[in-house]
């Protein structure tokens, strides 16, 4: 007779796997989508982010357009008019580079929301300035929430879209990053020329208005979360102050375009790099992206 305890001695119980979850601390380290996560690219939440692009470049080349007519209302200098041009640029390039690691640091989708927001509150700041030297800080303002918003944009393209998708939306990208530089110089003129409500050179930052607000509240809907992630865990990607660093010697590069007087080369955006550019140091390896669901 067999003994009915044996069978219990020897059954082994195989250990339970709980499921796998995003929020898992024992699951692998969320990155940019590839294999079976990559036949679902969010498509709306990248043309929510290239849309923020858009109106980047687009405030840029606008205002060359408007700066005669601007120069006449406010009756500023070629001196003030240079400043309400071209700082812009001048704080877009010196806090890109801070802007990337902000967003590494913090979360990309709050640092996009976050300069999409500054962004709109200074085009209205600069809709409603009254003298040159208002319109001059408030076009500082809306240079530094370019730069916190517009490396946001490659960072959620490269964590957000597969590797089989991902030339197509850099090449969207692309399209329109020019479709905006040339946009900015032809809607800027018709805008000019409507004189709508007799407000002039106005419109051509009240445009910014609506499309910002919307850009931001679907951005607060619709778009993940995602943060730097070291391979030992950690979410401190680097140095600061080497980000400061870079920032400094672009400055230094903005003034000297602008020194080289009117034969050397105009106010242009720097270019801007990949993800990458924000995790410095001679050891940085590629980052893992932690994404987390709005």
């Amino acid at each position: 007779m067999k003994d009915i305890g044996e069978p219990a001695r020897n059954r082994t119980t195989a250990p339970r796997t709980p499921p796998h979850t995003a929020s898992s601390p024992t699951g692998p380290p969320a990155g940019p989508a590839t294999g079976a996560n990559a036949a679902r690219t969010p498509w709306p939440a990248v043309a929510i982010a290239m849309a923020g692009a858009f109106m980047a470049i687009l405030d840029s080349f606008i205002v060359i357009v408007a700066g005669p007519a601007i120069q006449v209302d406010l009756g500023a200098s070629r001196g003030e008019l240079q400043w309400i041009m071209a700082g812009y640029q001048l704080t877009y390039a010196v806090f890109l580079v801070v802007g990337g690691r902000l967003g590494d640091m913090f979360g990309r989708k709050r640092m996009f929301v976050v300069g999409m927001t500054l962004f709109t509150l200074a085009s209205v700041g600069c809709a409603l300035s009254q003298a040159a030297g208002g319109l001059i800080v408030a076009r500082l303002v809306e240079g530094l929430g370019a730069a916190l918003m517009l490396p946001q944009v490659f960072a959620l393209i490269t964590v957000l879209v597969g590797e089989k998708d991902r030339h197509r939306a850099f090449g969207l990208l692309g399209v329109v990053l020019g479709l905006a530089t040339v946009g900015g110089q032809l809607i800027g003129g018709l805008l000019i020329g409507a004189d709508l409500f007799g407000s002039g050179w106005r419109p051509v930052f009240w445009i910014n208005v609506p499309v910002g607000v919307g850009t931001v509240l679907l951005a607060a809907r619709r778009l993940p979360e995602s943060g730097w992630r070291a391979p030992g865990g950690s979410t401190s990607p680097g140095s600061p102050s080497s980000a400061l660093r870079c920032s400094c010697s672009l400055s230094r590069s903005s003034r000297a375009g602008r020194q080289a007087g009117p034969g050397g080369p105009g106010p242009a955006l720097p270019r801007v790099a990949s993800p990458s550019l924000s995790s410095s140091g001679p050891n940085a390896g590629p980052p893992s992206a932690a994404v987390t669901p709005s």
